[in-house]
């Protein structure tokens, strides 16, 4: 019993290792499909990504935390085969407005890292409001947004005015033209990963009147990776690193050892920064 129980202590750990191995291996091809949709969708507008998620134009500014809040990945659904979603949800009324209840709560597995913290809760709900989870938000841009008062002293910068991938706009279709990614799309990260301990991200979009509605889309490079201090960071479960998928479609795994200024520096599309393929 001695050594059958030496064995299993040997062996255990790379039973894990390899089940790890695997799921970083999935979520790494879910990051494929999502940087694969966001390609044909830009194909099919003009080179234009979709909108990171639609605020409300009002008083000469667009309000992150209001509006109709339909996020970037609803607007890809139809190129990542999921038409039956994506045609169940009413785009003319709010993602709150009850013709979209069902498409609130459902689940796409695309959207979710099989190494996740919840793995088996596949929903959450927050302010009265269930959604369905999702691992990957998109990037703002390298500072982080400013909340609620919209007061121009409000330390951050306004949702639409983000320099990442994803910022608020009007309306759907209005999202960042690939001309406008002067660093590179292939140096500038379009999406990465969030662990469902940072309370809950979502595919869906903005839901108004929830708690850091729009930080539930989005997340900002201002942190490093991993660190978990912050709700709107990075954060993955995979030992090491993360995996993320960079605007030209392609997924690199970013060590949690790369320099903090380098991973500030792929999370804005136009900073002039050079950032070195060796990373």
């Amino acid at each position: 019993m001695a050594i059958i129980g030496i064995l299993v202590g040997l062996l255990l750990p790379a039973v894990q290792q390899a089940r790890e191995s695997a799921r970083r291996l999935a979520c790494s091809n879910n990051m494929k499909q999502i940087g694969l949709a966001l390609h044909n969708y830009a194909h099919a507008h003009h080179e234009r990504l979709p909108t990171g998620w639609v605020g409300e134009y009002e008083s000469g500014e667009i309000h992150g935390d209001e509006g109709p809040g339909w996020g970037w990945a609803s607007q890809i659904l139809p190129f990542m085969e999921e038409n039956a979603i994506y045609d169940g949800m009413n785009f003319n009324q709010a993602i709150g407005h009850a013709d979209n209840a069902a498409a609130r709560v459902a689940v796409i597995s695309t959207f979710l890292c099989p190494s996740d913290s919840f793995g088996t809760e596949k929903t959450f709900t927050v302010d009265g409001v269930t959604l369905a989870r999702s691992n990957y938000p998109g990037m703002f841009g390298s500072e982080h947004m400013a909340h609620e008062d919209h007061d121009d002293d409000d330390e951050g910068v306004e949702a639409s005015e983000g320099d990442g991938t994803f910022v608020a706009n009007t309306g759907l279709d209005k999202g960042i033209y690939f001309r406008h990614f002067t660093d590179g799309l292939s140096k500038t990260i379009a999406v990465g990963e969030r662990d469902s301990r940072l309370d809950g991200s979502v595919w869906i979009g903005m839901v108004e009147g929830i708690d850091e509605a729009a930080s539930r889309v989005v997340g900002f490079g201002e942190h490093m990776f991993n660190e978990g201090g912050h709700f709107d960071d990075f954060y993955s479960q995979h030992p090491g690193g993360m995996n993320v998928v960079f605007a030209d479609g392609h997924v690199a795994f970013l060590s949690d050892s790369m320099d903090k200024a380098t991973f500030q520096a792929m999370s804005s599309r136009a900073g002039g920064e050079v950032v070195s393929s060796d990373y």
